[in-house]
């Protein structure tokens, strides 16, 4: 994905509002758990597109 695909996902998703508002905490997390948190975060959306 390029970069505004990824930003558009990431909004539309709520990954982006999630990010700003825990940045406190999140930012003190390693950057491979943050990955598998927004993954994670994606995936649980797409699911709950599909019912």
């Amino acid at each position: 994905m390029n970069g505004a695909d990824v930003a558009r996902l990431f909004f539309e998703s709520g990954v982006a509002s999630y990010l700003s508002d825990n940045f406190e905490v999140l930012h003190t997390q390693s950057r491979q758990w943050l990955i598998e948190e927004i993954d994670a975060m994606l995936l649980q959306n797409k699911s709950n597109d599909k019912k």
